[in-house]
């Protein structure tokens, strides 16, 4: 798998700010944000900020507001993604909620449904899905396969639409070609994702399931499934199945539209 590095998959209109004052980087992501919402969501949500002091690198992670309001996230390698409208938020919350509920469900403890670390969920927009593919590597690569799983949710609001892919590593040493990736999609359960570590240079990653999302419908890789050990990382006990999230729970996902 190539390495990710800061720059790799950023659209090609994305903003590099060299940082002079917290003020001037809220105006950048003022910009940024309003050509989001003059785009329906079609251009760069990436700012790129250079030079920031340490007393000021800790102030976005601990203080949600610093931006005056506007939604972010800050990036492991220093970029900063501005999220454009509330239903992207909810989209990622929805998910997450439905696959602790499902865990509820099944039977599991509270303490396990507290994840493991071993799975992760990503939020893109259509236009910057080069960028949040590059994201995903880095999330294998830095953890030395101990992330098993990367959920990435790409939303298209004027279509009131969601694509969800669950990416997985391959086994060690393997890559799965396009057709096999073709053939994970269609299983009704998909293969296991590897429970070793393994470093990046071992750890090809593939597409094992896709799903269309809409507030009515969901299509393709349906139920999405997630392997109760790899999710949670240890066995599962007697009346602990799988995580299998049917079409009605991830048009509750898609819900976030309404």
């Amino acid at each position: 798998m190539e390495s990710s590095n800061i720059t790799s998959g950023l659209p090609d209109d994305n903003v590099t700010h060299p940082f002079t004052s917290l003020s001037r980087l809220n105006i950048e992501a003022q910009r940024v944000l309003e050509r989001l919402n003059q785009s329906d969501d079609a251009r760069n949500q990436y700012i790129l900020a250079l030079n920031l002091p340490q007393a000021i690198r800790s102030q976005p992670d601990e203080n949600k507001n610093v931006l005056q309001g506007i939604n972010f996230r800050l990036m492991f390698d220093g970029t900063i993604k501005i999220v454009p409208s509330e239903p992207h938020e909810t989209a990622t919350s929805r998910l997450r909620e439905n696959i602790s509920l499902s865990a509820a469900l099944a039977g599991t403890s509270m303490d396990d449904i507290l994840w493991s670390g071993k799975t992760t969920h990503r939020l893109s927009l259509a236009a910057n899905k080069g960028k949040q593919a590059d994201d995903l590597k880095w999330w294998f690569e830095n953890s030395q396969g101990a992330v098993r799983t990367v959920i990435l949710l790409s939303i298209e609001r004027t279509r009131k639409t969601i694509r969800l892919e669950k990416w997985q590593l391959s086994p060690p040493g393997q890559s799965v070609t396009p057709a096999q990736g073709l053939r994970s999609q269609q299983m009704t359960i998909p293969p296991i994702p590897p429970l070793g570590l393994q470093q990046a240079a071992n750890q090809p990653a593939f597409i094992a399931q896709i799903a269309t999302i809409t507030p009515t419908n969901a299509t393709g890789s349906v139920p999405v499934h997630l392997h109760y050990q790899a999710l949670f990382n240890r066995a599962p006990g007697p009346g602990q199945p799988d995580i299998r999230l049917d079409a009605a729970s991830l048009m509750r996902v898609g819900v976030s539209f309404q």
